[in-house]
């Protein structure tokens, strides 16, 4: 049976263990050197790559928050368009259905803004569709975007929802429609959908690399 000779293997280490102090002390150095070389390399490399993790991360923020900011940008624009078209379709007299239906007729070119634009009575009832003049009227006095403005008497964007009329995921912008005393007699309301052609549904078409991409999440969790 054969012996196991570390000297064998590693003549350099019999060298050294038979050498003088000297010797040894210096292959003590020569080794401790070469750790420390391999450890600051070790450690340049995880640097380099914790820099390199930190600039993508950098950037992947940016990123998101100057699409975050053209956004913000489209709604505020779209906002207050529907506040200009409400204060214009205040002039309609009388405040019936279908003078809000030519009135809404006349104004097609808002579809380059929304998907859909409607008149809501205070009832919360549909009483005039642009896309479908003759859907007749819809309750939508559940809707919250609905309460939210009779409430506020404000213009307001609402959360991502599922469409009472359509049936198709939209976001919902609303603007008062008042009389001569400030009040509100009906509102006006644009709709975005958000699974067809628009600049939210453009989100979908940006990659992030290979296979990284962006969704948006609602504060209730819903992408």
């Amino acid at each position: 049976m054969k012996t196991f000779s570390v000297n064998k293997v590693f003549p350099f280490w019999h060298k050294v263990s038979e050498g003088t102090l000297t010797t040894r002390f210096a292959a003590a150095v020569a080794l401790l050197v070469v750790v420390t070389a391999a450890l600051i390399s070790i450690a340049s490399i995880v640097f380099q790559q914790q820099s390199v993790e930190n600039i993508i991360s950098e950037r992947e923020a940016t990123a998101v928050a100057q699409i975050a900011h053209e956004i913000d940008n489209n709604l505020m624009l779209r906002r207050d368009a529907l506040i200009r078209s409400a204060s214009d379709i205040a002039s309609v007299v009388p405040h019936d259905r279908q003078h809000y239906q030519e009135w809404l007729n006349r104004h097609h070119m808002m579809k380059s803004f929304f998907s859909n634009l409607v008149v809501i009575d205070r009832r919360g009832h549909q009483i005039a569709n642009l896309s479908d003049p003759t859907s007749g009227e819809v309750d939508l006095s559940d809707r919250e975007y609905f309460r939210q403005t009779l409430r506020t008497n404000a213009a307001i964007i609402s959360a991502p929802l599922q469409s009472a009329i359509s049936g198709r995921p939209v976001i919902v912008l609303t603007a008062p429609i008042r009389n001569n005393n400030g009040e509100l007699v009906a509102i006006l309301a644009g709709t975005i959908d958000l699974a067809r052609d628009s600049f939210i549904r453009d989100l979908s078409d940006v990659k992030i690399g290979k296979s990284g991409y962006y969704f948006i999440v609602s504060r209730q969790g819903c992408t």
